[in-house]
């Protein structure tokens, strides 16, 4: 025995109770620590990753800490689990496991929540850190109120005011999501973005993928108004945790509200269903400070086995989506000044 622990194939039975599968790949996080979070359940690993590649990584002698996913890629390993509380001794940890049991260059954890604002690896280990982006995450509790009195007596006094031109209140409905619901509200986040000038990210290769998750996971926010979907939002649920993966309004129906009003009734029914936290994932705007979120930096860390592995040309490969983002965030705040 090394003094590692093997990195475990995906694949391999865990110890602990039995699970209930139906396919390779799921049973070994179908009730385990990993099905507690949305990006490392089985249902979005499946989706999004090369299952084959995965590997569950826990360095020896430390059981106390959580079992890690990871996506092994010829010499690049990427932490599967964005958002992810982690602290810099435990990248330490995981980054020597890997660099000792493995022939990786490069380890990337994207999108996690550095607990201790540092990451610092002795030579010849090299650390690129970058920060682009954040969570927005909210607490949930049945009968919590997710958004001022200010705002719900001026969104009461809009929806008052559809009422008389319309003749008819807008409903909620919360139901397990369904294709056609996840392709409407594509629709309009796409609509509402074009709108403003943005270019759309979602594809419909993501789109299929989250239909897949869905399957299992997901359920669907609407608000109704004459039988016309006027607001929806496509949630996943895993544990006690609700991600809003996809939001979008009709823009004829903007100065309503339906957005912040539908958003206010998603909670709700994710609180009645039992979930303690919402992440609202990333993107700042109004409606998520509205809502009481709360700003959750995101840090993406890039460790190299040695200082030359920073001038292969894989390596600028590997860190460019993070250089790209970082910058532009820099700049701006430089504008801002």
């Amino acid at each position: 025995m090394t003094m590692f622990d093997k990195v475990q194939s995906l694949a391999e039975p865990m110890q602990g109770p039995p699970h209930h599968s139906d396919s390779i790949g799921h049973s070994i996080i179908s009730d385990g620590p990993f099905a507690q979070s949305y990006f490392t359940h089985p249902a979005f690993v499946a989706a999004n990753h090369r299952v084959e590649l995965a590997r569950v990584v826990q360095p020896q002698g430390r059981p106390s800490r959580n079992p890690r996913l990871f996506e092994i890629d010829g010499d690049v390993a990427r932490h599967i689990g964005r958002l992810e509380p982690m602290t810099s001794s435990e990248i330490a940890e995981l980054c020597e496991t890997l660099f000792f049991s493995s022939d990786v260059r490069r380890i990337v954890f994207e999108d996690i929540v550095l607990e201790d604002n540092a990451v610092s690896l002795s030579a010849p280990f090299v650390t690129q850190h970058f920060r682009y982006q954040a969570n927005w995450c909210r607490a949930l509790a049945p009968g919590a109120q997710y958004l001022s009195k200010k705002r719900s007596k001026e969104i009461e006094r809009r929806l008052r005011q559809l009422v008389r031109l319309s003749g008819s209140k807008p409903r909620h409905l919360f139901r397990r999501a369904r294709s056609d619901d996840i392709d409407l509200v594509a629709d309009m986040s796409r609509r509402c973005i074009e709108s403003r000038g943005g270019l759309c990210r979602f594809s419909d290769l993501k789109k299929k993928r989250l239909m897949e998750i869905c399957e299992k996971l997901g359920y669907s926010s609407m608000l109704m108004h004459n039988e016309r979907v006027i607001s929806g939002s496509i949630i996943c649920i895993t544990g006690y945790r609700a991600y809003c993966i996809l939001t979008g309004y009709d823009a004829e129906f903007r100065r309503f509200s339906p957005g912040l009003y539908m958003a206010a009734k998603t909670l709700e029914a994710c609180a009645a269903l039992g979930c303690t936290e919402a992440n609202l994932l990333w993107g700042d705007g109004e409606l998520k400070e509205a809502l009481g979120a709360q700003r959750q930096p995101l840090d993406t860390i890039v460790i190299s086995r040695n200082r030359w592995q920073l001038l292969h040309p894989s390596g600028l490969e590997v860190i460019y989506p993070y250089v790209v983002p970082s910058a532009k965030r820099y700049m701006r705040s430089l504008l801002q000044r």
